[in-house]
């Protein structure tokens, strides 16, 4: 089933039509509404699978603790950061111009990471990682920002060139050894903020550049940084 160039204004989905098997959607605006946002148990969860969604558009749209399974997004633009709290991968790809996402382990981002409502689904979750061959495939993708602060970096597929996935336990012991000193003020705070916001999670995570980034030669010298310490794993 194809959706072409539709806009989809407030609309609030909380489970999956059956006539949405393996749906494309192309050209379309999503503003307001949500996906999955009142979902307050694990096994109430709102599992999204075999969904396409090429040069679409996505303004303000609210997503609660979703499983996103076989989902491919080719050229998505985002208003805003696009949030995803508490949301889980499964086999899902992103391809050529992406905006900005911002993945969350939490369900409840303002709520404590051992919030009841917040550890059921961080548990739930790390069965799904403890599961996968891979979670995410961003291999193709250049993102305007990216941060997945809940998805553990290696399951997720990147790319040699502009994507580094940062070993957390090696990194945690440099840091505090004073070895980030020796980086410059944007360089550093990127790996601060990474270490940071993985304090209780301990997860390695991913970090991307593009050559049409403003930072992008120094994030690629600091990539070469990294290697050259043995600060990065290898891709899935």
């Amino acid at each position: 089933m194809e959706i072409l160039g539709q806009t989809f204004k407030g609309n609030v989905l909380d489970e999956m039509p059956a006539e949405w098997n393996a749906i494309e959607f192309k050209d379309c605006i999503f503003t307001g509404g949500g996906i999955g946002m009142k979902v307050r148990h694990v096994a109430d969860r709102l599992v999204v699978r075999s969904v396409t969604a090429m040069n679409c558009t996505v303004d303000t749209v609210t997503v609660g603790p979703v499983v996103f399974e076989n989902l491919h997004v080719e050229n998505l633009k985002t208003t805003q950061h696009l949030w995803l709290p508490g949301c889980a991968f499964r086999s899902c790809v992103f391809r050529g111009k992406i905006g900005e996402v911002l993945q969350f382990d939490k369900a409840d981002p303002m709520a404590p990471r051992t919030d009841k409502f917040n550890q059921q689904f961080i548990d739930d979750n790390e069965g799904i990682w403890s599961d996968v061959e891979w979670s995410l495939d961003i291999s193709e993708a250049e993102f305007d920002d990216l941060d997945l602060r809940g998805v553990p970096g290696e399951t997720v597929r990147i790319n040699t060139l502009n994507q580094v996935c940062v070993d957390f336990g090696r990194s945690h012991i440099a840091q505090e050894s004073g070895a980030f000193d020796e980086l410059s003020g944007f360089a550093k705070m990127v790996m601060k903020n990474g270490l940071k916001r993985r304090k209780e999670s301990k997860y390695n995570f991913v970090l991307t550049t593009n050559p049409s980034s403003r930072d992008y030669q120094e994030m690629s010298e600091f990539f070469e940084w990294l290697a050259k310490n043995d600060l990065l794993l290898t891709s899935p």
